[in-house]
């Protein structure tokens, strides 16, 4: 919440020079909704990434390595080229980021997958309360562009002391 709040007051400031509100768009009950489909969803892809692929590619890979292949195949699976490959890259790195402090949260709880689909959830849920308006009612991929590279950068401070926590337990 805090990381996508910060990420919404970035955007806040450079499309408008101010703080903007948060508009709120739906019901509560479809809200609740929005929690359920995610929260399943979540689930799901969890058991895919970090429940099955991750424990197979750590036979073989530091966790490091294992989070990259990952992140790129998650970032895959959302694959939208709507507005070019450009955007899309900087989507997978955004995704990246997602996967090693997702895959890193895995290892810490010794393999508890729903702590995983917490915080999958948690980063969807956020991503739709904050982003909604830019995420749906996108005109033009500057929008779009400027959220990416925000979560991006926002993403990589804790990503970066997971990936430095990662690094030391392999040497």
């Amino acid at each position: 919440i805090v990381l996508c709040g910060t990420s919404y007051l970035v955007i806040s400031f450079i499309e408008h020079g101010k703080l903007v509100p948060l508009e709120i768009n739906h019901t509560p009950q479809a809200y609740l909704y929005s929690l359920l489909f995610i929260t399943i969803g979540s689930f799901g892809e969890e058991i895919g990434w970090r429940g099955f692929m991750l424990p197979q590619l750590l036979k073989k890979y530091s966790l490091i390595i294992s989070s990259i292949i990952i992140g790129i195949f998650w970032g895959l699976w959302h694959l939208n080229l709507q507005f070019g490959i450009g955007l899309f890259i900087i989507y997978i790195s955004m995704v990246i980021d997602f996967s090693f402090i997702m895959s890193w949260l895995y290892v810490k709880t010794k393999g508890n997958i729903l702590a995983s689909v917490i915080l999958h959830t948690s980063i969807n849920m956020c991503s739709l309360i904050f982003f909604e308006k830019i995420a749906i009612c996108i005109s033009s991929s500057h929008s779009l562009l400027l959220l990416y590279v925000i979560n991006t950068c926002v993403f990589a401070i804790p990503c970066a002391f997971i990936v430095r926590k990662m690094y030391k337990q392999n040497n």
